[in-house]
């Protein structure tokens, strides 16, 4: 993100899906300017457990 990359610049490079790189920006963009990655971390967890539940 610093660097001007696209999500799908990013996704390519590092060979991920681009729904999980854009959740990681997503996640890291709402911490800036600090990018706590801690909370980072936390808020996609969160997420995940949110998903998981709606699931069943």
């Amino acid at each position: 993100m610093k660097k001007k990359k696209t999500v799908s610049e990013i996704s390519e490079e590092l060979e991920e899906p681009v729904e999980k790189v854009e959740a990681v920006c997503q996640a890291a963009l709402s911490c800036a300017p600090d990018y706590d990655e801690n909370r980072i971390y936390e808020m996609l967890k969160e997420k995940e457990e949110k998903g998981q539940k709606s699931e069943n």
